[in-house]
C-alpha cells in the first residue's frame, strides 16, 4: 500500500520529466528549424549565383544544373560545390541504381574531364 506522500512524489517526478521532455523537444524543433533555414538560404544563394571565384586559386566558378540540381563547377581546380541536399540526392540515385540519373552525372563529369584534357594539350 502506498502512502499519499509516495503518490505525490511520483506525480512530481512525472511532471519534472514531462517538463524536461518538452524542453528537449522545443530545443530539437529550434535546431531543425535553424538547419532548414540555413539549407534554404544556401539553396537561394546557389540559385542566385552569378559570378564567383574559387577560394583556393581564384579560378572562376560556373553554375551548372545536373538532374535539376544546381552545382557550382570550377574546372580549372577540378572542384565541384554541391549542397547537402544535392549530395544526398546523388547518393540516393546511386543506391537506387537509377541509370538515367547516373548517366547524366557521369556525362557531366566526363564533359568536365574533356574540358580539362583539351586545355592541357
Amino acid at each position: 500500500m502506498t502512502s499519499s506522500w509516495d503518490d505525490m512524489k511520483r506525480v512530481r517526478e512525472e511532471e519534472y520529466f514531462h517538463k524536461q521532455e518538452i524542453v528537449k523537444k522545443d530545443s530539437l524543433k529550434n535546431k531543425i528549424s535553424q538547419e532548414e533555414t540555413r539549407h534554404k538560404q544556401a539553396q537561394e544563394k546557389l540559385e542566385g549565383f552569378k559570378k564567383g571565384d574559387s577560394p583556393i586559386t581564384g579560378a572562376p566558378f560556373f553554375k551548372a544544373i545536373v538532374q535539376g540540381h544546381i552545382i557550382l563547377d570550377c574546372p580549372e581546380d577540378d572542384m565541384i560545390l554541391l549542397s547537402h541536399s544535392t549530395l544526398l540526392a546523388v547518393m540516393e540515385t546511386l543506391q537506387k541504381g537509377d541509370k538515367q540519373a547516373i548517366n547524366a552525372w557521369k556525362a557531366f563529369l566526363d564533359n568536365q574531364v574533356d574540358i580539362d584534357d583539351s586545355e592541357n594539350k
